[in-house]
């Protein structure tokens, strides 16, 4: 059996015609993929957090590239279900740029899907911690969870910005890529470079952020005495 695999030029007019496709969906559907989107970028941190514990005096790089194969669990969950993820969703500029798209339901769509992100990663990170996993192995876990979140508040404004910028960049580097999958292992393996890439790169993804930064903060506030 033969598989056909996209050419460049047919593979952008398929990513246009899906970003087109994610417009005209309900918003109230849009809203519930986006929780779900949020909530499996979050089960890609609690991965990369994993992972990080007991690395303290590991070689830095490649301790931040296993936890950036971790983190992409986060994307191919994303990717195999459809879920709707902002930082993916800002594809759709191009319909709008074709005018294929209004303005209005542009933004509405944004909206919708930042707002479903954000729910669904506060809901995940309110679990993580109830389920009291911020103790595990002595609290190891929360303590990685803190310093990482600690590590990300200390950027200022414009390097946050530009750090999103970047991981943008390779989010949608990684979904384009994945769209030319014609199975799900393709579709895998699509998500596992630029994924890895930007996390041990250190770029800041915003949905991810919506997860981490919460968790910190309970991490910190409601912890105990051990945070």
């Amino acid at each position: 059996m033969s598989i056909t695999i996209p050419d460049p030029h047919t593979l952008a007019v398929e990513n246009a015609r899906a970003a087109y496709k994610k417009t005209k969906k309900p918003l109230t559907r849009s809203f519930v993929m986006a929780l779900s989107g949020g909530a499996f970028i979050g089960m890609g941190y609690i991965f990369y957090i994993t992972s990080q514990q007991g690395l303290a005096d590991a070689p830095l790089g490649p301790a931040k590239v296993l936890g950036g194969l971790c983190f992409s669990v986060g994307l191919i969950l994303v990717v195999l279900t459809g879920s709707d993820l902002f930082t993916s969703t800002t594809m759709t500029v191009m319909p709008l740029y074709h005018k294929r798209v209004r303005p209005r339901r542009f933004f509405a769509h944004w909206g919708t899907s930042l707002a479903g992100n954000l729910v669904g990663a506060l809901f995940l990170a309110l679990l993580v911690f109830g389920a009291g996993q911020a103790l595990s192995n002595g609290g190891a876990w929360g303590e990685v969870a803190l310093h990482t979140a600690a590590g990300k508040a200390a950027h200022s404004i414009p390097e946050s910005f530009l750090l999103g910028v970047l991981a943008n960049i390779a989010v949608c580097a990684g979904v384009w890529i994945a769209q030319s999958g014609r199975s799900t292992a393709d579709k895998i393996l699509a998500c596992l470079c630029p994924i890895p890439l930007f996390v041990a790169a250190g770029f800041e993804h915003s949905i991810a952020n919506m997860f981490l930064l919460p968790l910190g903060l309970m991490c910190k506030y409601w912890g105990g005495d051990a945070f």
